[in-house]
């Protein structure tokens, strides 16, 4: 019994932890004599933790990622609907007015594999106008 609860709690703690605070544990959870204070401790302090990293995580990245300003950007796809597939966040993100950027898009096929070239165009033009291209 022992020893299933030491192997939920680890792979609990694998889960939660950072690789070296996990091996000092699992170090620590060998040891017989002190499982359960160390036990006990994990369960108390990993929710303050996870909250701390996603505290952290809010406050600093922001700052780290670089802004893209007063460009053009354009986005190449393969296929219509490939814009609306894959790319949207970063659209969005990126046709901020205060940002001043265009964005252009360049489609390499209009794909007519069952014969809706002509439809699959025009639905990317509409894509394109409602995401705000500046040229499709």
């Amino acid at each position: 019994m022992i020893l299933k609860v030491k192997l939920c709690t680890l792979e609990m703690l694998s889960l939660i932890l950072s690789d070296e605070l996990f091996y000092l544990l699992f170090y620590l959870l060998i040891m017989d004599d002190i499982f359960w204070e160390v036990l006990w401790i994990t369960l108390i302090c990993s929710p303050f933790a996870l909250y701390l990293k996603a505290l952290w995580n809010y406050n600093t990245l922001p700052y780290l990622q670089r802004k893209i300003e007063n460009a053009n950007i354009l986005y190449v796809i393969a296929h219509p609907d490939d814009e609306a597939m894959f790319f949207v966040p970063s659209i969005v993100q990126l046709r901020q007015p205060h940002l001043h950027n265009k964005l252009y898009l360049l489609c390499l096929s209009n794909g007519n594999f069952d014969g809706l070239g002509k439809i699959r165009e025009k639905e990317l033009h509409a894509s394109a106008r409602y995401l705000g291209f500046t040229d499709a």
